[in-house]
């Protein structure tokens, strides 16, 4: 995955499709949240060293602007931020995408592609119509991924945005997504 300055340090030797601005639109979750708050969880960005209020019984769902902390993602209490502090060597100022911890069912999480404002669903699958105005709102990106869940009372949500550099294609097939995805992306980029 190209950090930031990879990017940009590329987008200065070449000409790019996504210009360097649009990638870390949809690379870092601050370039993505606002834009679609209103279809995703209720989150906040905040230093590592500022603890969250647990009071209440309060958990939630912790990443960088970019990655997730894999299994230590979800924090309860103060002792369990400060281990996820410690064991990911955070740094006091580091910012992290704190989001509200919602029960989501399971197996429901889909990764779509979108291309030129048009999501693109592994076996067909169509993006939610409750989600659809979320296109409209991430213009003018050119490529991006788009995961989307369902919470357990059945709405559906915008799990997290990504700049199409996925670690894994989730339910894709690597056939589906190079003739469906890469072949609808190269056909928007042809002159």
């Amino acid at each position: 995955m190209l950090s930031a300055e990879e990017y940009e340090l590329l987008a200065a030797q070449f000409i790019l499709q996504v210009s360097a601005a649009s990638y870390l639109a949809s690379h870092q979750a601050s370039g993505w949240y606002d834009a679609i708050r209103s279809f995703t969880f209720s989150s906040v960005f905040g230093p590592a060293a500022t603890v969250p209020d647990f009071t209440g019984g309060q958990r939630y769902f912790v990443k960088g602007l970019v990655k997730s902390f894999g299994d230590d993602s979800v924090v309860a209490s103060p002792e369990q931020w400060v281990r996820l502090c410690r064991v990911h060597e955070l740094l006091p100022t580091e910012l992290l995408f704190i989001r509200q911890f919602t029960q989501l069912q399971a197996g429901s999480e889909r990764r779509f592609f979108v291309v030129s404002g048009v999501a693109y669903g592994a076996a067909a699958a169509l993006l939610p119509n409750e989600l659809q105005p979320v296109l409209d709102l991430l213009r003018p990106r050119l490529f991006y991924s788009l995961d989307v869940a369902y919470t357990a009372a059945g709405q559906p949500v915008v799990v997290e945005v990504g700049d199409g550099q996925v670690s894994d294609l989730k339910e894709w097939s690597l056939l589906d997504f190079g003739s469906l995805v890469l072949h609808q992306l190269a056909r928007v980029t042809q002159p």
